[in-house]
């Protein structure tokens, strides 16, 4: 990769930020937590800076096992990175994925993963880029993933510009529609907000810390997460690799008790199973058989993921029967493949309290340990279909109390 850089990078900004993702990554594999972008799959190993082992991408690989077999994700972290033709950075990263794509004997397309991690997405980012992504994983053809990307403009453009930098990645020469939507089918982009003031993924990785500590441990959670840090900080210059078995007689491996967590983790499967039965009545097409027929709502669709790329809060509004229901359904289950979506119907929160509407589903734990339990998935989605029965409800009702 190139040596130059900002004076961001130039003062340790961007190594500081490097280091701070690999060590919620080295937490994670310690929680036995499973990797990003992947159905499931436990983390298994981290290594640093893998050239050693013959990747052209260098910041970090992660290992993962699941029940499909055995999974690599290459990950290259850049605090601050423009996915733009002319951006040099963006160039070498893509040029490193393609070399390492190609390389059957260090990357299986069918399991392994490219990931880019920065600071922050811009809301332009997290609706074209991501949808980009999350497309190809879900179309079943390039023919129905390239005509569902040229409907929209902002897709298309981000489109071109893959098929640009992969074009001279590829010895100057374009590649095919298949080849592009296949290569894209193993890319992803994460964000972590670490060098925030108040940070949020730091919380949710030192509220994980705190969760499963040893009960005999005085150590503070931040003190552990420095610590981790700091061996992290020891592994970069030779390219480190770590397991369970080898940390296992480090200081700051002793706090841990993953057994505290198994509530949590189960609570999350909970959750997401009841969320599936609550979707799983919902159509997406009209009619029966060969009468079947599915309503393409294109520009509604994309309104909603600009709502959702763009805002914390988003609210679908329509007469009843209009369908509001079955297109939130259908872009979670395109838009957001890898999502952890909790799915709620309105007059389950008819209770005084949201610590009661979890305890009535048999859920006792918090929504913030709940969501520190699945820190390392790249979107949260809470969904309340049919929220205007609220306004039926009882006015001391958690939502209305707001």
């Amino acid at each position: 990769m190139s040596q130059k850089g900002s004076v961001f990078q130039k003062g340790g900004g961007g190594t500081n930020f490097e280091q701070l993702v690999q060590t919620a990554f080295l937490t994670t594999l310690i929680i036995h937590g499973n990797a990003p972008c992947l159905d499931s799959g436990e983390l298994s190993e981290v290594a640093l800076q893998v050239t050693n082992r013959g990747y052209e991408t260098d910041d970090f690989m992660v290992t993962a096992k699941s029940a499909s077999g055995e999974h690599r994700i290459l990950i290259q972290v850049k605090h601050d990175i423009s996915f733009t033709v002319d951006n040099e950075i963006f160039k070498e990263v893509i040029n490193a994925f393609w070399k390492d794509y190609n390389n059957t004997s260090i990357f299986d397309k069918s399991k392994d993963k490219l990931i880019i991690i920065k600071n922050g997405l811009t809301k332009d980012e997290r609706n074209h880029l991501k949808s980009l992504f999350n497309w190809a994983k879900n179309h079943a053809t390039e023919a129905d993933f390239i005509t569902e990307v040229n409907r929209i403009k902002g897709k298309k453009d981000r489109l071109d510009v893959f098929r640009e930098v992969l074009k001279e990645a590829n010895k100057n020469t374009y590649l095919t529609d298949k080849e592009l939507w296949e290569f894209l089918k193993c890319v992803d982009v994460l964000e972590y907000d670490f060098l925030n003031e108040g940070s949020i993924d730091k919380t949710y990785f030192l509220n994980l810390i705190k969760l499963s500590k040893n009960k005999n441990s005085a150590t503070t959670e931040k003190d552990i997460w420095d610590s981790i840090f700091a061996y992290v900080a020891t592994l970069n210059p030779n390219g480190g690799s770590v397991t369970l078995e080898s940390i296992k007689d480090k200081d700051f491996f002793q706090h841990f008790d993953n057994t505290h967590l198994t509530p949590y983790f189960k609570a999350v499967e909970k959750l997401k199973s009841d969320s599936n039965e609550i979707l799983r009545p919902i159509k997406t097409y009209i009619g029966k058989g060969e009468n079947e027929f599915h309503l393409q709502r294109s520009e509604l669709r994309e309104k909603i993921l600009v709502g959702l790329s763009n805002s914390q809060l988003t609210i679908v509004t329509g007469k009843p029967g209009v369908g509001k229901s079955a297109e939130i359904k259908e872009i979670l289950e395109k838009d957001y493949p890898n999502a952890s979506v909790f799915v709620f119907r309105a007059d389950q929160f008819n209770e005084s309290t949201l610590t009661n509407v979890f305890s009535s589903q048999g859920v006792n734990e918090t929504i913030q340990n709940i969501f520190s339990c699945i820190s390392l998935i790249p979107e949260k989605i809470i969904f309340v279909d049919s929220l205007e029965k609220l306004l039926e409800a009882d006015p001391n009702v958690p939502l209305n109390s707001y």
